[in-house]
């Protein structure tokens, strides 16, 4: 796999568990693509939440595109209805000739340079909350050969650090659903034969704000820490932090 793309995965998962770091992630990945923007959206309308992570757009698009635009925006009447994980060619569910003729393409989507023929994935979907990544090319120039076959190979990590995200997020204790600390930390031992002190460290790494963070929860030094990690991922058949969280976290 080509070195790029396996600098960009480990962006993606890294942003799971940083969400500060999704628009450097978005960034890289319209530059392998070739592309003008890769952008991010999250909308729940149950709590009328909406995220749009478009590292490139002009905040002021962004702030119209909230307010107005986004029920204007005839890609996103289609891309709800799309299972997660499915790849989405946006010129088979509009066709570029008429999704030139609209509004939302020439006031809001042309004069940000953005073209037709870019693709989407569907993170999420659900009655409530729909979630989803995209990447535009150039008005000036279509998305580069490989982009099609780039956007395949990071589907399933996409899908799979958006689900990371969704489970960080909930994994509140006291709320009456979640299993207590004690019953977690007595899973990973039992699952991965984590001593008592690794599993620990490894349930305080889950909480995604970084190895300093959870040795000084545990009161340990970073160097023991790092020490404990070490005998984490050789038991455990990791070698990142993020594909450890992962594996943690999709795996009970």
């Amino acid at each position: 796999m080509d070195e790029a793309l396996l600098d960009l995965i480990d962006c993606i998962y890294a942003a799971s568990l940083e969400k500060p770091l999704w628009p450097d992630a978005m960034n890289r990945m319209a530059d392998l693509m070739g592309g003008a923007e890769a952008t991010l959206h999250f909308s729940d309308t149950g709590t009328g939440q909406r995220i749009v992570v478009a590292p490139r757009s002009d905040p002021d698009y962004l702030v119209s595109y909230r307010e107005h635009w986004v029920r204007l925006n005839p890609l996103m009447q289609h891309v709800g209805k799309v299972r997660a994980g499915q790849l989405i060619r946006f010129a088979t569910i509009v066709p570029p000739d008429e999704f030139e003729r609209t509004a939302f393409f020439n006031e809001w989507w042309a004069p940000q340079g953005l073209g037709t023929g870019g693709m989407g994935i569907t993170l999420m979907s659900g009655a409530q909350a729909w979630a989803g990544c995209a990447v535009h090319p150039d008005i000036r120039r279509p998305l580069n050969g490989k982009a099609e076959a780039l956007f395949a190979a990071l589907r399933p990590h996409l899908v799979r650090a958006f689900e990371i995200q969704s489970r960080l997020g909930s994994l509140q204790v006291g709320d009456g659903h979640a299993e207590s600390i004690d019953d977690q930390i007595d899973s990973l031992r039992h699952r991965f034969g984590l001593t008592r002190a690794e599993a620990i460290l490894a349930w305080e790494i889950c909480k995604g704000d970084g190895r300093e963070a959870a040795a000084q929860r545990c009161g340990i030094s970073v160097s023991t820490a790092h020490t404990h990690l070490n005998r984490i991922f050789s038991k455990t058949g990791t070698r990142r932090q993020a594909e450890l969280v992962h594996l943690l976290l999709t795996s009970h």
